[in-house]
């Protein structure tokens, strides 16, 4: 192995700074997770944010397939965990109704037996929650575990927890930097037995 004169070689180092808007999204995020669910009032029709347990069973061709039916499914609107079309028929209905709705499947779906297939499905709404999200307060602070439960330590905490993380990735791209511009100045002379074998 030969290496070339490296005084030449550049790299970039890679940095980044923690901002508050990112705080903020981490924020949002562990919100999310400890959200709360209540029951909505009588009439009322399904929006994004709401929790929906659903009966569905969709049809190929006429046909049940694999993964197109199941009883009390659960999902929250507008989070994108049903493909577009579904969630789209299940917005605006009330608990007791049902709704016939077609839905193509992309072509690059997961389920290779249905990718680039319409179904037809049959959708009943059982029930219907509103999602409430923490307010972001001392108690919030607290149930996350931060030493000193204020708002202020928690963004702390999760200041220097992205910080940690930032400076784990950036160290690994740097380091693939390095060893980038070290190929690309070597010169490998491979053993005629091993580019034989």
């Amino acid at each position: 192995v030969k290496i070339a004169d490296l005084s030449t070689a550049e790299i970039e180092k890679a940095s980044a700074d923690v901002s508050d808007e990112a705080i903020d999204r981490t924020i949002d995020i562990l919100r999310k997770q400890r959200r709360s669910f209540a029951q909505r009032a009588q009439g009322s029709a399904a929006d994004d944010g709401d929790r929906v347990t659903v009966d569905f069973a969709g049809k190929i061709d006429g046909e049940p397939f694999d993964g197109g039916k199941a009883d009390d499914f659960q999902f929250v609107v507008g989070e994108g965990q049903m493909l577009k079309e579904f969630e789209d028929a299940v917005r605006g209905m009330k608990v007791g109704e049902s709704k016939t709705f077609p839905l193509a499947f992309p072509a690059d779906y997961p389920g290779q037996d249905v990718a680039g297939k319409s179904a037809d499905f049959m959708v009943t709404l059982k029930n219907l929650e509103a999602g409430h999200l923490p307010e972001v307060n001392e108690a919030f602070a607290k149930s996350l575990g931060v030493k000193d439960a204020t708002v202020e330590a928690l963004r702390a905490d999760i200041r220097k927890n992205l910080e940690r993380e930032v400076k784990f990735r950036l160290n690994t791209r740097n380091k693939q930097a390095v060893m980038d511009a070290l190929l690309a100045k070597a010169e490998l002379d491979l053993p005629k037995a091993s580019v034989q074998a």
